[in-house]
Formats: C-alpha cells, sequence, structure tokens
C-alpha cells in the first residue's frame, strides 16, 4: 500500500486524481480492468492521474496506421470518442492505440520513434484482450516525451521518468 511504502503527498495527490478521472469514464468495463491493467504492464501515473503509456510512431512523427496525427512531443491527438470500438474482443479497431513498454517490441521496427504519451483514464475506451492484453484504446492523448527506444530496447523494463507513479 502507499502508507506501507512511505508515499510522498504527491503521490497520494496523483492517485486521488487518478480515480477522480476514472470514476468519470462511463466504462464498467474500463472502470473495473484499469487498475489491473496498469500493475500488469507496470505503467505509473503523472501528477494529474492520467496513465503514462507509450506509443510507436513513424520517423517523421506521424501515427503508423494512417499517417495523419502529429505525434511531436507537446501534440494533443484527438478523435470523437464514439468513433472508438468499445469492444475488448476487437483486437485491431478504430481509434487511438497505446500501450506497455513489452508491447513495443513486437511492433516497431528500426526508423520508427517511440514516444510517452499521457491518458486521462476517462479518455480510455477499452483494453483489447488480444497481445496479452498489452493495448489500450482511447480517443484522446498528449504525446509529453521522446524515448530513444533502441538505446533501451533489450531491457524489458521501461525507462523510469521524472514524476511518475507506480501502482504496485
Amino acid at each position: 500500500s502507499l502508507l506501507e511504502k512511505g508515499a510522498q503527498a504527491s503521490e497520494f495527490e496523483a492517485w486521488s486524481k487518478y480515480l477522480g478521472n476514472i470514476s468519470t469514464s462511463g466504462s464498467y468495463k474500463v472502470y473495473n480492468r484499469l487498475f489491473s491493467f496498469l500493475a500488469k504492464e507496470d505503467l505509473e501515473i503523472d501528477g494529474e492521474g492520467r496513465v503514462l503509456a507509450w506509443k510507436v510512431v513513424r520517423g517523421n512523427w506521424k501515427d503508423k496506421h494512417s499517417n495523419t496525427f502529429d505525434n511531436s512531443v507537446g501534440s494533443i491527438c484527438e478523435v470523437p470518442r464514439q468513433s472508438v470500438d468499445d469492444d475488448d474482443n476487437s483486437h485491431c479497431s478504430y481509434g487511438l492505440h497505446i500501450c506497455s513498454w513489452g508491447y513495443l517490441k513486437g511492433f516497431s521496427s528500426h526508423g520508427d520513434r517511440v514516444v510517452r504519451v499521457a491518458v486521462n483514464p476517462a479518455d480510455i475506451i477499452s483494453i483489447p484482450n488480444d497481445y496479452n492484453g498489452e493495448k489500450v484504446r482511447c480517443c484522446k492523448y498528449e504525446v509529453v516525451a521522446f524515448v530513444d527506444f533502441w538505446e533501451n530496447l533489450d531491457s524489458n523494463i521501461a525507462p523510469n521518468l521524472k514524476g511518475a507513479y507506480k501502482s504496485n
């Protein structure tokens, strides 16, 4: 628990914000599955209670699927909420995709870039059950950092970023 590990006040505040964000999700499935997803995939939250995850993009900072969304640091990518497939059994489907560190090795190739994204839990629509449940579909995220994935490729542990809090 946070008390047992001597969490700082900022960590309590971040998790409090996460709970406030997830409570507005509107999705019973996401509300009940997201924390387990965070723990299983060793993902973090930021001080605003947003989930910090990863995204593979092209060398030109555009998304890999449509080559239209700018994913340079500071960009906000968004699609209409109702256009995102909420069926967890639909694997590669409509919506913006973000993932765990473990998913990156099977999806990226040389020339691609990896960015760190922050997504409000209320904007997560689905946690597909394919690929060991290592990705989510959402309707909005912010690109917060570029990470040299190829430098960290052999590590099964994602690089630690300042100001991030783990679920365990």
